[in-house]
């Protein structure tokens, strides 16, 4: 009887184990896992929305150069030097930084007074204090910025950026000023419409073909229009390596370190709330020191290797 009973008992056990191997593959089956369900990454679309940024990138810096008071090939340094620096060394690829506006209207005081070489020295040591500030881990302070007053400085860059296109139609009169509204309105139609055209490929950021479509027509039918070029001369060589021609004195740090500091709380500020912003949209959270130790190192090199320096863009980026 009890060799019996023990025999139930290892039957019983033994199916209650076959039950709930077999009601645990049902439930993988019925849940697809993570790794299905999330979109691999396209290689082709990472590179096509890598170049609508490149694309996009030139005319801003050349004219945050202006803003700065700095040659436009200043500007396209930055612009690469900070993009590449970050792209290696940041937590969150989907923040792209550059030549910023909010960097260059601190600087334009320094290079009215002192001139580009007092830039780049201004430019290193921002780096330099933004570095220590991701070593101390300071960026997770960020998280404590309410979301109002992120939806604030969203906003409030919209209208800055939107405000600041609008230089772009002063003096302009008669068919000439039609020409440009008539080009940008089709610009602007373009980069709205072809995300819904189904014969479009879904791996063509919109923005890249609205500017291939309107320069290609602009070409041929010999529309007469300013281009990049005729905004600034972007003629010039790959930035190389320069140390800034500064008096080593205390002097020359006590004028730079205002602007430095100004220029390191700024960048990281725009850095970090976009940063937020991008994580976010992705839902995924990264690191904030790392992302300040990459923006830090990537004004390093620019002010070392000749360029004016930046921080994230949140245009780009979203």
């Amino acid at each position: 009887m009890r060799s019996e009973a023990r025999g139930g008992r290892r039957v019983d056990a033994r199916a209650a184990h076959d039950l709930a191997a077999a009601m645990a593959i049902s439930a993988d089956d019925a849940t697809p896992s993570r790794k299905e369900t999330s979109p691999s990454p396209n290689v082709l679309t990472q590179v096509l929305a890598g170049i609508t940024v490149s694309l996009a990138m030139v005319p801003e810096s050349l004219a945050f150069t202006f803003v700065a008071g700095v040659s436009p090939i200043v500007g396209l340094h930055a612009a690469a030097l900070m993009g590449l620096c970050t792209a290696v060394l940041g937590a969150q690829p989907g923040v792209i930084s550059g030549a910023a506006g909010a960097t260059a209207v601190v600087f334009a005081p320094l290079v009215a007074s002192h001139g580009p070489e007092y830039l780049f020295a201004a430019v290193a040591l921002a780096g330099a204090i933004q570095a220590v500030a991701g070593a101390l881990r300071l960026g997770k302070f960020i998280r404590l910025v309410p979301q109002p007053c992120m939806i604030g400085f969203v906003n409030g860059l919209a209208a800055v950026i939107g405000s600041a296109q609008l230089q772009s139609f002063a003096g302009l009169t008669g068919a000439q000023l039609y020409t440009t509204v008539g080009l940008t309105a089709l610009t602007m139609a373009l980069i709205k419409i072809v995300p819904n055209l189904p014969f479009i490929p879904k791996q063509i950021p919109a923005p890249l073909l609205a500017i291939a479509s309107v320069g290609t027509l602009v070409q041929v039918a010999g529309i007469a229009t300013k281009t990049v070029g005729d905004v600034a001369a972007v003629a010039g060589s790959l930035p190389r390596f320069h140390i800034p021609n500064v008096p080593a004195s205390f002097e020359t740090f006590a004028v730079v370190l205002p602007f430095a500091a100004s220029v390191a709380a700024v960048g990281l500020i725009e850095t970090l709330l976009t940063q937020q912003l991008v994580d976010d949209v992705t839902e995924r959270r990264t690191s904030t020191h790392k992302e300040c130790i990459a923006q830090g190192a990537g004004n390093l090199v620019n002010g070392f290797f000749g360029a004016m320096g930046g921080c994230a863009m949140i245009g780009q980026s979203m």
